[in-house]
């Protein structure tokens, strides 16, 4: 737990996700500071999509930013 405040941290992110159809959805997300699993969603299915960090909490020791995961929901039907 202490190397999450020893790095900075992401505050605000854009999301960008395109569509099948090439349609563009962009979202400005917020994140608390502290550790949790934020849950974005678009509006509607994309095949593709960037995040790009546009602010940060300072980190104590480090200014390194890094996201530890990234979680994509998947149905059963999809798998087969």
């Amino acid at each position: 737990m202490h190397l999450y405040k020893e790095n900075s941290r992401i505050k605000e992110a854009e999301f960008l996700g395109w569509t099948e159809d090439g349609k563009e959805i962009k979202m400005k997300i917020h994140f608390e500071d502290f550790v949790y699993f934020k849950t974005v969603q678009f509006s509607e299915p994309v095949i593709k999509f960037r995040i790009t960090i546009k602010e940060v909490y300072p980190g104590e020791k480090w200014q390194d930013t890094a996201i530890s995961a990234v979680m994509f929901p998947v149905t059963i039907d999809k798998i087969k």
